[in-house]
C-alpha cells in the first residue's frame, strides 16, 4: 500500500518519519548509556560513548542516525532524488554541530547544568530532522553530485572516533569532567 493511497503525501510521510525518528533515535541515545558503563568491550566501546566527554557523545548521534536513515530509506527515501547524500552531510555535520555546541557552552558559562546534555541532544535532533526534510523538500540543487564528498567525510568522521577514542589530544573537547579523564572511563 502506497503512502498516496493512505492520504500522506510524501513530505508529511517525511514528517511522520523524522518524528518516529526523534523518539527512535532518543531512545536508542538512553539505552546507550547503560550499555557503555555495563559492557565495557572493546565493540561497545566502538559504537558507544567510552566516556562523558563532548567528543564522544556526538558519537551518540552517528550510529543512530546512520541506522535511521538507512531504514528511512526504504520508507521513502526513494523518493527524494537528494535523499543520500543529504542523509550522509547530515550524519557527519550534525554530531561535529553537538561537539562545537558543547565547546561553545563550556567555554562561556562552564560545565553542563544535570539537564543540559538532554537539552542539547533534543536541540540537536531536531535540528538534524530540520535540516534534513529542509534539504530534500526545497533543495532545487542535485547534491548527488557531492554524494563522495559527503562519504568519504562521514567515514572520516568514524575513523576519526576511533583515533580519539585510543588517543585523544589533551584538548576540552576530549576531556570527561565526570570521570576527570582522557580516554575510555568504563572499564
Amino acid at each position: 500500500m502506497s503512502s498516496k493511497s493512505r492520504g500522506l503525501t510524501d513530505v508529511q510521510l517525511l514528517a511522520v518519519c523524522h518524528i518516529i525518528g526523534f523518539i527512535i533515535v532518543s531512545v536508542f541515545i538512553a539505552i546507550a548509556h547503560k550499555v557503555a558503563s555495563t559492557y565495557p568491550s572493546l565493540t561497545v566501546r566502538l559504537l558507544f560513548p567510552a566516556n562523558m566527554s563532548p567528543w564522544e557523545q556526538g558519537k551518540l548521534l552517528v550510529v543512530p542516525l546512520s541506522l535511521f536513515f538507512f531504514i528511512e530509506y526504504f520508507i521513502v527515501g526513494k523518493k527524494f532524488k537528494n535523499f543520500i547524500p543529504v542523509h550522509f552531510l547530515v550524519a557527519f555535520a550534525i554530531p561535529v554541530f553537538l561537539v562545537l555546541i558543547y565547546s561553545l557552552y563550556s567555554a562561556a558559562f562552564g560545565s553542563l547544568s544535570n539537564d543540559g546534555p538532554q537539552i542539547v541532544f533534543s536541540f540537536t535532533l531536531l535540528l538534524a530532522a530540520l535540516l534534513s526534510s529542509v534539504m530534500l523538500v526545497t533543495a532545487e540543487t542535485n547534491f548527488n553530485k557531492f554524494a563522495l564528498l559527503f562519504i568519504i567525510l562521514y567515514f572520516l568522521l568514524n575513523i576519526a572516533y576511533i583515533v580519539f577514542l585510543f588517543m585523544p589530544p589533551k584538548a576540552a573537547v576530549f576531556y570527561d569532567a565526570v570521570n576527570k579523564l582522557y580516554g575510555p572511563a568504563f572499564k
